[in-house]
């Protein structure tokens, strides 16, 4: 579905590039190569590749020359299309880090349940004691704009009335960039939801060499601990093994509500509702 002449969804039936989950704990995850073992026997039958690596740790101090270690606790897990071999999902582990990244996206059901399918045996594999200080969701769509359809006019893609986008976009041609962020309006108790919103228009090299006009909307929502109490907050709800799959369900779900909230207020209303964004489903 090509909801517009001049500008074409990534994935014609809808524009978002790639989903990624994400969490932040106190401390490095892998601690030992036992755990990196049980990663692997966890979620053998769900990925096809393993790449053990290593995470780098930067500390300046006083001293001129920077501090850097190594530690042998990062991974990262690929799972591809079994015909196409196209990247559908990575799951990347490094230091106190846990990324969980969807690249053929088609629905947001199908995807969230994959998601916490992998949260689960990642987490069972880790056993990790370690407080759990931050978790969002980034998603990124991208349209790519027709020349073949005619001039380019970002207002048959974003709204002129949204309240995310400048006004300078509209007379800005073909490359620009806008970049805001605020903190979301919510009842989570010692926690605060910070809201990312990157708008850019910019060429890309094609594999043959050619160069592309892309618009992308990258769009991250962040859970953090504001007060430091996090066994009071959703991320204390989210670090009890018990309650971990149903609370995240709940604030995963919240965080797609709110992102295409987000995107329905940029694009344009034709575009917006032709994309299904106001109802729920996309």
């Amino acid at each position: 579905m090509s909801v517009s002449e001049l500008f074409e969804p990534i994935k014609k039936s809808h524009a978002i590039a790639e989903t990624i989950f994400f969490f932040e704990f106190a401390n490095r995850l892998i601690a030992n190569q036992k755990k990196m073992e049980s990663l692997k026997s966890n979620l053998a039958d769900l990925f096809s590749e393993f790449d053990e690596t290593k995470s780098v740790q930067i500390t300046l101090e006083n001293s001129e020359t920077p501090s850097i270690q190594q530690n042998s606790d990062a991974i990262q897990m690929v799972r591809r299309n079994a015909t196409s071999n196209a990247l559908e999902w990575i799951v990347r582990i490094a230091g106190p880090s846990i990324s969980i990244h969807c690249l053929e996206y088609y629905r947001w059901a199908p995807a969230k349940q994959f998601f916490l399918d992998v949260l689960k045996r990642v987490l069972e594999a880790l056993d990790t004691q370690e407080p759990l200080l931050g978790g969002g969701l980034r998603v990124l769509d991208r349209f790519r704009f027709m020349p073949s359809a005619g001039k380019y006019n970002i207002s048959e893609l974003l709204d002129p009335e949204s309240v995310y986008v400048s006004d300078h976009v509209f007379s800005s041609g073909e490359r620009w960039h806008v970049y805001t962020g605020w903190f979301e309006p919510g009842k989570l108790e010692s926690t605060e939801v910070l809201s990312q919103l990157n708008l850019d228009s910019s060429y890309t090299t094609s594999s043959d060499g050619e160069l592309q006009s892309f618009v992308t909307l990258d769009h991250t929502l962040s859970l953090r601990d504001s007060e430091n109490k996090v066994s009071k907050s959703p991320l204390g709800a989210l670090s009890d093994g018990k309650k971990v799959l149903d609370s995240a369900s709940e604030l995963f779900e919240a965080f797609h509500l709110c992102n295409k909230s987000v995107i329905f207020n940029v694009l344009n209303k034709k575009i917006a509702e032709q994309m299904n964004l106001r109802q729920g489903g996309a």
